[in-house]
């Protein structure tokens, strides 16, 4: 019985039941975000990819931290690495307006990682991709 029970718990962590997952999506909701940063920090340390994404958006956009572009596309790469959807089609959102530390617009690694976006499940992707799903 110990047995099924931990596979039990493991089984939910692998398939994303994260207290602090949770808890930041409602706080990003109430738009209470230095408290949703903190609450996706703590998950995206728990291996949480799509926390860590998170992360990097709201320092793109500075909800409630300050806004750190640098930092936001270290983070999309990283997760992007690690097949993180959204982190590649944000990462790609950068490149395509030339947002990425080497102000550079790549068309073809835009399309690429708007690709593997979608190819990772990430749908709103998929038309940048010019690919229908």
């Amino acid at each position: 019985m110990k047995k099924l029970l931990t596979f039990l718990a493991l089984s939910a962590l692998a398939f994303g039941a994260n207290t602090n997952f949770d808890e930041a999506v409602e706080l990003y909701k109430d738009g209470k975000f230095a408290q949703a940063y903190t609450a996706y920090n703590r998950a995206c340390g728990e291996g949480v990819k799509k926390a860590c994404t998170m992360n990097a958006i709201m320092l793109f956009n500075g909800d409630g931290v300050k806004k750190d572009n640098e930092q936001a596309e270290r983070i999309f790469t990283k997760m992007c690495d690690e097949n993180e959807p959204m982190a590649c089609a944000k990462l790609a959102e950068m490149q395509a307006y030339g947002l990425t530390k080497d102000k550079i617009k790549d068309e073809a690694r835009t399309r690429a990682l708007f690709k593997k976006a979608c190819e990772g499940g990430y749908e709103p992707a998929c038309m940048w991709a010019g690919e229908q799903k």
